[in-house]
């Protein structure tokens, strides 16, 4: 038997959201009502993933990403930056 898993990027959205370009100029500002409607998760808020300069969702821990999403520590270190992603397609 074969498994294949493949990551897909989906198309990049129409308003800022997950993987909106972003810079230091451009900082992911949304509602936080706006990503409870869309993700069902409380407390969201977005910032800017300065790895890939993309938008993601902000998070301390597993429990506060959507979706069987894990929280990623963006530089290893413990504080500061953790981002939700995928684990199948982010975390390497």
């Amino acid at each position: 038997a074969r498994v294949r898993f493949e990551c897909i990027e989906a198309a990049p959205p129409n308003d800022v959201d997950i993987g909106w370009p972003c810079d230091v100029d451009n900082d992911c500002e949304r509602s936080s009502d706006s990503l409870q409607e869309q993700y069902s998760v409380e407390n969201l808020s977005l910032i800017c993933d300065p790895l890939n300069s993309t938008c993601q969702l902000e998070c301390d821990n597993d429990a506060q990403c959507p979706g069987g999403m894990s929280c990623y520590d963006t530089d290893g270190d413990g504080p500061g930056a953790k981002i939700c992603v995928n684990p199948n397609c982010q975390i390497n």
